[in-house]
């Protein structure tokens, strides 16, 4: 009788934490506006999905999820960036290691390297941490498109400027195939100059 008490508890222990995602394909051309999965029924909106969460001892109830956190909560990322000036002139830069964060059903926030000595030049402190955030606002739920208007340290320029442009989240298998991809502008002490970033994941 203790052996078999033991084994449940070890057996409970296990899987007391355990979330089982449905991970379907968010680029289908479905125009519904509700995830039905499950017994969840209509209660998920578009940006969030089905999912089992463990109840500890008590086994597993379904529940919403953000579908982004898909791409945020394992792995980070890998990104290309290139940049290229008013006179056509490439230039190549690679960024390693990005960590992702789902801030809200429609926001992922991507790491982004930024010089702290420019920081402080600028803004007449450091910042917290040796990364900036760069904010991608999700506009279409199903093709998971999103636009960019935010401030970053530009590798080519060393200084921090506005990425102003429009990408999306490319999901053509599972999740952990998933690419990053967007394109946009910034001036910069009268210059222009365009970028294009595409990202991969790895665990």
């Amino acid at each position: 009788m203790k052996n078999f008490l033991s084994i449940t508890l070890i057996f409970c222990f296990i899987f007391s934490s355990c979330e089982k995602e449905y991970d379907f394909d968010l680029n289908s051309s479905s125009s519904s506006s509700t995830v039905s999965l499950g017994n969840c029924g209509d209660e998920c909106n578009e940006w969030e999905r089905c999912v089992n969460i463990s109840q500890d001892f008590f086994g597993f109830e379904e529940g919403c999820r953000p579908k982004l956190h898909l791409y945020t909560n394992h792995g980070n990322w890998d990104a290309a960036v290139t940049v290229v000036d008013q006179y056509g002139n490439s230039y190549f830069y690679e960024l390693e290691d990005l960590r992702a964060h789902t801030v809200d059903l429609q926001y992922i926030n991507i790491d982004f390297p930024v010089n702290t000595l420019a920081y402080n030049y600028e803004h007449g402190f450091f910042p917290d941490s040796d990364t900036y955030h760069l904010t991608f606002e999700f506009t279409d739920s199903k093709t998971l498109e999103f636009t960019v208007n935010d401030m970053v340290y530009d590798p080519h320029v060393e200084s921090n400027v506005i990425y102003n442009g429009s990408g999306q989240l490319i999901h053509t298998g599972g999740s952990a195939d998933a690419v990053i991809e967007f394109s946009c502008n910034y001036s910069y002490e009268g210059e222009n100059y365009s970028v294009s970033f595409s990202a991969t994941r790895y665990n």
